[in-house]
Parts: C-alpha cells; sequence; structure tokens
C-alpha cells in the first residue's frame, strides 16, 4: 500500500514542479532523528489507554527550492517505534513546505506539512486484513548551515501527530493516534 501512496505524492510532486522547473534547485538529503512519542487508543464504550514509544529514523528526501529559497520537499521514511514489549514499524511519505529565511551562512526555517503513513504488521489485528493506515500532521522549526554552494548541515526539531483509521473489534470501534516529537540532523546536496 505504501507503493500506491508513494506513486500519488511523486505524479503530484512532478506535476507541481513541471510548470516551472529548473534542476539547478533541486537538492536530496538523508539524515537521522531520535525522538519519543505516545500512543493512545480510545474506545467508543470510553475505555483507553496509552503507550510511551522512543523514535528514530533515517528520512530520505528530494526537494526543490523556490526563488525566495523557500522549499518544498518530498519524503520518505521508515519509523521505528520502541515500546516496553517490543518495536513496531511505521512507514510513509511526507509533504512539507520549510519557509526560509535566508542568510550567509545559517538560515532559520519553519515547516509546515502532512504525510500517509503505515502501521505495519497490523493486518493480522483485523478482519479486512490490511494494515493500518494514517494521516500526518507535520510541524517543526530549523536552521540550514552552508558548509559550500552544494553542500548544507540540516538542524531541526519536528512534531508529527498521525491519526489513524477507525478500527472495528466486535461492535466497539477504536480510535487511535500518536504524537510525537524528533531531533533531526542530517545532510543535503543542493545541485
Amino acid at each position: 500500500m505504501i507503493k500506491k501512496s508513494l506513486i500519488v505524492a511523486s505524479l503530484l510532486f512532478v506535476g507541481t514542479s513541471a510548470l516551472a522547473f529548473d534542476a539547478n534547485k533541486l537538492y536530496v538529503g538523508i539524515g537521522a532523528s531520535s525522538g519519543s512519542g505516545t500512543l493512545t487508543v480510545t474506545a467508543n464504550t470510553g475505555g483507553s489507554a496509552t503507550g510511551d514509544y522512543d523514535s528514530s529514523s533515517t528520512p530520505f528526501k528530494i526537494g526543490y527550492m523556490l526563488k525566495n529559497d523557500n522549499r518544498f520537499e518530498f519524503s520518505l521514511e521508515s519509523m521505528d517505534h520502541k515500546f516496553n514489549g517490543g518495536t513496531d514499524i511505521v512507514s510513509g511519505w511526507n509533504m512539507d513546505w520549510n519557509f526560509v529565511y535566508p542568510n550567509e551562512s545559517f538560515s532559520p526555517f519553519w515547516t509546515v506539512g502532512f504525510g500517509s503513513y503505515t502501521y505495519e504488521d497490523t493486518a493480522k489485528y483485523f478482519s479486512d486484513n490490511e494494515d493500518l493506515k494514517g494521516f500526518a500532521f507535520n510541524y517543526g522549526i530549523g536552521g540550514l548551515y552552508d558548509i559550500n554552494k552544494n553542500l548544507e548541515i540540516e538542524a531541526s526539531f519536528k512534531g508529527k501527530n498521525i491519526s489513524w483509521q477507525d478500527m472495528l473489534v466486535g461492535t466497539t470501534t477504536v480510535e487511535t493516534d500518536s504524537t510525537g516529537s524528533a531531533l533531526y540532523l542530517g545532510l543535503n546536496y543542493k545541485f
């Protein structure tokens, strides 16, 4: 299912940037993030439970810089959520807009965006035999430091809220949400 979402997001990215495409404004990046979050499960019968997790990921991204240095960014991410009882994998894609305040060598920015995620290996718990899907809202602040004209270091604080699809367990509807934050450090290569 992530492949279908990836294809749709790629087509949207290519379609929106094809109008005024300049290959010199493209960049790719890779980095590492580490943080924590909370998974909340609430039943329509009134019961709820929460679980805290530590998270880590190595996102890969491709982006396009506008004339004012604001950026559209598409990223793929697979996050490990480590609970006391084990590790779950949550994977998906993001489309973020970075609003950059250009400066000589260090440029601060803030970001907002959305994504689509799959909670891997959850199909066995549901009658429709499909993994849990979720919609993400992304936000954050950070900074970009130019090493040279092609390389830059990115450091940021990122937040992510994922609303997972409702599940039906017997006659009970269960809502699930994830809320997390992470520190990100990465390297971008500008073409």
